[in-house]
């Protein structure tokens, strides 16, 4: 058994960040960012543009140096060790690349001959775990976006790294690409006992996909937990109402004139939404929360704005969270 098919403890992290800085001109992109991945988990790394993700990627991946702190791979400093770090790291930073006019296989092929270990039969296995086997044999030009980047996380796996990273894996995909994908990054998590570092902008995948999250904002990180208990954490016990009317700018402004503290925000010409406290037990009018409404109700049509429906919404999901937890606006760092 060579060193990276060692067996590692799931309650033993495969990626460690400790204290990590790193600063870019005048600029600190990350500022003291510590985190871990655990074997059989897809972690995701969330965070608005700009929040520091792809410079963490790069730092882990070894293209970017380390300022201060440290990472370990396996238990390998990359500082101090880097090439038994490396040993332990399949990543996609950006979009793979291959050899459009070569075969699959073949591509293939070139990576085997430059990692002692991989045999055909392990070429064979992650081609089908991720889903190529019937396309394999043709040329890479022939291959859709979504085959492409399919082909790349095979060409990730085939040296059965302990740690998988993926920065934005599902840019320009279909919804059913989009798919494919995740269930295929959850089978290397759970059958090849891999950690799974995801890095993506769609939160709802990002939701079905992953175990845990790590919030990153303005080079900090901000929260580490599980995907429930985060959603959890930005549920502030309100409820949003969902507005159709005629003119849905002119109605929001009314109601913020006459109501201040109003939370209305606009969604599109002929909606918006209204987010209300929770409310005391109800009487014989009603509970608070009902009577607030029916207040708001009643001004706009007053005022003249036609009211098609009044809606509650869903709206405890990872994206709300993550547009609850985060300040973009704010959002300096490139």
């Amino acid at each position: 058994m060579t060193d990276t098919e060692k067996k590692i403890s799931a309650d033993t992290p495969v990626l460690s960040i400790r204290h990590l800085n790193k600063t870019m001109g005048k600029r600190q992109i990350l500022k003291d960012i510590s985190f871990s991945c655990y074997p059989g988990e897809v972690f995701g790394f969330l965070g608005p543009n700009g929040a520091g993700k792809t410079t963490t990627i790069k730092v882990v991946c070894g293209l970017l140096a380390i300022d201060s702190g440290d990472i370990e791979i396996c238990g390998n400093s990359i500082r101090k060790h880097y090439e038994r770090a490396m040993a332990y790291l399949g990543a996609i930073v950006e979009n793979p690349e291959h050899y459009r006019h070569m075969s699959g296989w073949q591509n293939l092929k070139l990576y085997q001959n430059m990692r002692p270990g991989i045999t055909d039969e392990r070429i064979r296995e992650v081609v089908s775990l991720v889903g190529l086997e019937n396309r394999i044999q043709e040329p890479v030009r022939k291959y859709s976006l979504g085959m492409r980047q399919r082909l790349g996380v095979a060409q990730a796996l085939l040296h059965r790294p302990k740690l998988l990273i993926l920065d934005e894996p599902t840019n320009g995909l279909d919804p059913a690409g989009i798919r494919q994908l995740r269930d295929i990054l959850k089978e290397i998590a759970h059958r090849e006992g891999a950690a799974v570092l995801v890095s993506s902008h769609l939160m709802s995948e990002m939701e079905l996909m992953c175990d845990r999250v790590g919030l990153i904002v303005n080079g900090e990180i901000r929260d580490v937990k599980p995907i429930g208990g985060l959603i959890e954490e930005a549920y502030d016990g309100s409820t949003a109402f969902l507005y159709r009317v005629d003119q849905a700018e002119t109605a929001v402004q009314l109601l913020r004139e006459k109501y201040p503290d109003i939370a209305a925000s606009l969604v599109t010409e002929h909606e918006f939404s209204v987010r209300l406290k929770p409310s005391s037990e109800p009487d014989s009018a009603g509970t608070p929360l009902h009577q607030e409404l029916a207040a708001y109700n009643s001004f706009l049509i007053q005022s003249g704005i036609t009211l098609y429906t009044v809606a509650e919404t869903q709206d405890h999901t990872l994206e709300d969270a993550f547009i609850r937890l985060t300040d973009e606006g704010g959002n300096q760092i490139v």
